[in-house]
């Protein structure tokens, strides 16, 4: 019944097209969820599992040794078998993760659940992606891209918040059979709602699915392209300010450098996630109006590069200046989400998913490679002064360290040049 009244009702089948893309976003900020919940709970499951809290950061970075490795493989196979399947796949791994996840008493179950979590959020992002290059015009793949990472932004902000609260009211173990639940609920309606492939509801022709021969060929060939690896750095590069300074380092920073109380460097911090809550569906559907993608690129690097450096090295800003000022770094950063609709224009249809996972894949190194590395650079700075046993680092260490903040935007900013370059060699228009 249903496929027939989209069949016959162009209007219909579009809003049908932004419910399934919709549901993806879903899934997307239910691992994000699931991402961010340990945080709020570390003294209860310190307490849980009777470990201290680098046994705990251990179980809890096995998210990120499953996520990072699984992109490439996860857009291979998105590729290769749709969305729909995975999705469900991916949100009944997640649950099955959180179950583990939350045994007390097993320190190895525990660490496998957090695996098994990173495994299947793994699905996620690019799976909005594909889903949007499925069904929704080419046009629109920006603005979805944008739309969806400012959900996830969203999430980033109120999550710890609310997160922290039902663990106060209810218990941490309540909070895990809350995300149990939620997993298992999404992959039911995934599978009710998503159809396999868009002809069957609206009117277009089944998109051909290549051979594990062809993908694993065309794999490669897009591992050759030196536009994709040049475009997932620069993404790597502007998302520094999510990375690096939104979920690691800024906080301190703000603590040492401008004298602030650990409260309200977080409050400040915030406006980093802000900024990108605001920027990526704003810059996305502007890109996509304007068609002018890599000419937004090239304006957030030239930004991102001032704004971090007059972050550094103007003074000892406070309150509102410097709340403005770090907004504005992180909104200029916030182009980056225009990689992933470039990195998809630059390929055949079949292999969105692909381009799409190795940006990401790349997105995401960033953060494991230049986290610890601006802590290795404070290490070298470090004058020798210590409190309760802890290290203290000096604010000219934390500028020196976050330095690659400024060198990170202006190296994208060279990126997209050399790309800009290369596509007006190839005849390609972006």
């Amino acid at each position: 019944m249903l496929q027939s009244k989209l069949i016959n009702n162009p209007t219909l089948a579009r809003r049908f097209a932004w419910i399934v893309c919709a549901l993806g976003a879903l899934f997307y900020c239910y691992e994000y969820f699931l991402r961010i919940t340990p945080s709020v709970m570390m003294p209860q499951l310190m307490s849980a599992f009777h470990i201290d809290a680098t046994a705990l950061g251990t179980i809890v970075s096995f998210y990120y040794f499953a996520y990072t490795p699984m992109q490439l493989p996860v857009g291979i196979t998105m590729d290769r078998y749709g969305p729909r399947r995975l999705l469900i796949f991916a949100a009944l791994v997640c649950a099955c993760g959180v179950f583990l996840f939350g045994s007390p008493h097993h320190i190895i179950i525990a660490s496998i659940g957090r695996l098994m979590i990173g495994f299947g959020s793994a699905f996620a992002f690019v799976g909005v992606l594909k889903l949007a290059s499925m069904w929704l015009p080419p046009e629109r793949f920006a603005l979805v891209t944008g739309l969806t990472m400012a959900l996830a932004m969203v999430g980033a902000m109120t999550g710890d918040v609310l997160v922290a609260k039902f663990v106060a009211i209810s218990g941490w173990q309540a909070t895990i059979k809350f995300s149990i639940i939620t997993g298992l609920i999404l992959a039911a309606v995934i599978g009710l709602v998503i159809p396999d492939q868009p002809s069957e509801f609206i009117k277009q022709s089944a998109q051909k699915k290549n051979t594990y021969r062809e993908l694993f060929r065309d794999t490669w060939k897009l591992l050759q392209n030196p536009v994709i690896w040049l475009n997932g750095f620069v993404g790597c590069f502007l998302y520094m300010s999510l990375s690096v300074f939104g979920e690691a380092w800024g906080p301190q920073y703000l603590h040492v450098a401008h004298h602030l109380s650990a409260q309200s460097s977080a409050n400040i911090t915030t406006a980093i996630f802000l900024a990108w809550a605001i920027g990526c569906p704003l810059i996305g559907a502007m890109a996509t109006n304007l068609k002018r993608t890599l000419h937004f690129l090239l304006i957030g690097s030239l930004l991102t590069t001032l704004f971090s450096a007059l972050m550094l090295y103007f003074g000892e800003l406070q309150g509102f200046s410097l709340y403005t000022l770090i907004f504005l770094f992180a909104l200029a950063s916030s182009t980056q989400i225009l990689v992933f609709p470039l990195a998809q224009s630059l390929v055949r249809h079949e292999m969105s998913g692909t381009a799409v996972a190795i940006t990401n894949m790349l997105v995401m190194l960033g953060g494991a490679v230049f986290i610890p590395m601006i802590g290795k650079i404070l290490d070298y700075n470090w004058d020798g002064a210590m409190a309760d046993g802890i290290r203290v680092y000096t604010p000219h260490a934390y500028t020196t360290a976050l330095s690659m903040l400024v060198i990170g935007g202006a190296i994208s900013f060279i990126l997209i040049m050399f790309i800009k370059r290369q596509l007006k060699i190839k005849g390609t228009l972006v």
